[in-house]
């Protein structure tokens, strides 16, 4: 996938840069950023595969072919996107990572605004598969940025306006 740098015009008139990375490139920048004790704001589908109570979001955690009768709910990020399946819906802070035997990340612990009644006192946790599945932004702090990354927000920006429905 290319990376793309994109200013965005919000509601408020102000611009915000964003850079389109691949969602490893993502993840290593969360991890970086979680590895020298900065929380991550990013946002999600609160709605897909999540356990309020519990405060586990995975997408093995509701079982819809078992119960559809091997019927398939399964599409692919960009589709889910691209049909209103999936988006954003929700932010919080990502707050501690977890790494399997062989050093990658495998669950992701998250902080949450809903309150101590959810989850364990507020906290939740996302399984690898849901945050590739459904994480969709994070805020990093440039200082994380490769040089190569850091090159990309000093190029002349795609402006995308917040109604535009082509992007």
């Amino acid at each position: 996938t290319p990376i793309q740098f994109h200013a965005v015009e919000n509601m408020t008139g102000c611009d915000m840069k964003a850079l389109n990375l691949s969602q490893d490139a993502m993840e290593a920048l969360c991890v970086k950023q979680l590895k020298k004790g900065q929380a991550i704001w990013f946002a999600c589908d609160a709605g897909a595969f999540g356990a309020r109570k519990e405060g586990i979001w995975d997408p093995a955690s509701v079982q819809y072919e078992a119960l559809l009768g091997g019927f398939s709910t399964d599409m692919p990020k960009g589709k889910r996107l691209e049909y209103n399946s999936s988006s954003a819906t929700h932010a919080m802070l990502l707050t501690g990572v977890h790494f399997d035997k062989d050093g990658q990340p495998d669950r992701w612990k998250i902080e949450n605004s809903w309150g101590k009644d959810v989850g364990d006192q507020g906290y939740f946790v996302c399984s690898e598969a849901y945050f590739k599945e459904f994480v969709y932004e994070a805020v990093i702090d440039r200082r994380h940025f490769s040089p190569e990354q850091l090159a990309l927000l000093e190029k002349e920006p795609v402006v995308i306006n917040a109604w535009d429905e082509d992007y």
